[in-house]
């Protein structure tokens, strides 16, 4: 699971959403995904979100984000604070407890999805850094839970918390049947020098106590929520647009 927060740490480069008629998550195999319909899947998708919020840490002049550093992939392509995305798919791209600050951009990505883990396979593949059958091994290991992971070039806010304190202030509410996951676990992962958080992976059960899925086939939005002191960032996930050629892909 850490390789796999990695690699999606890696991928974070905030740019114009690139529009297309069709989804390529739904109309051709990962196979055949090149670096648009990756940066498509990284940037403009129902698993990637950015969302721009109030920065109350940095003061009045703090500036604002306008791109976060270019790793090995795709990243995510916002619009402006109150929720809208190129992505789609919610209203909750806001901060409780901010104000009067400069604003701050966050990617928020559902990783533990079918798409979005061949997205990644297939970016190292088109880099050389994979062939084609080890990138069928590494698809073929099991997920461990749903698994959110939130990267910024502005973690500050997060800075203080341990991995401890982080796997409690994660959390994923469903509208429909108003259920609370909490998270059952939270990596940290550092910049290169260490010093600075560069993002963190949020993992959801997948399972209930009674052995049922966690999130029912009829449920259509999941609302994450990851809190630092007073400083909540929120994104509601359309799970009903979570889908891929195989069916639903969480």
């Amino acid at each position: 699971m850490r390789k796999t927060f990695l690699i999606a740490v890696g991928c974070m480069a905030f740019a114009v959403a690139v529009w297309a008629s069709n989804d390529p998550w739904k109309d051709k195999p990962y196979q055949q995904w090149d670096s648009k319909d990756l940066q498509r899947i990284f940037q403009d998708s129902p698993w990637a979100h950015t969302v721009q919020v109030d920065a109350p840490w940095r003061g009045s002049g703090g500036g604002d984000d306008s791109s976060i550093p270019s790793g090995g992939g795709g990243g995510g392509a916002g619009r402006s604070m109150g929720g809208t995305s190129a992505g789609g798919g919610g209203n909750m791209g806001d901060v409780a407890g901010g104000g009067g600050g400069s604003m701050a951009t966050f990617l928020v990505r559902w990783i533990s999805s079918r798409t979005f883990r061949e997205a990644m396979i297939r970016d190292r593949v088109l880099r050389g850094q994979m062939t084609d059958a080890d990138a069928q091994a590494e698809l073929a290991k099991p997920i461990d839970g749903f698994q959110i992971v939130v990267t910024g070039p502005d973690m500050t806010t997060f800075q203080k918390m341990d991995e401890n304190a982080l796997k409690t202030a994660g959390t994923l509410t469903l509208k429909r049947s108003k259920t609370r996951l909490t998270s059952t676990e939270a990596r940290i992962q550092k910049t290169s020098d260490g010093s600075r958080i560069a993002g963190i992976l949020f993992v959801f059960p997948s399972k209930a106590e009674n052995g049922e899925v966690s999130i029912p086939t009829d449920e259509k939005n999941a609302d994450f929520s990851c809190s630092a002191g007073k400083f909540t960032l929120k994104w509601s996930f359309d799970v009903s647009k979570m889908t891929d050629g195989q069916g639903r892909d969480l």
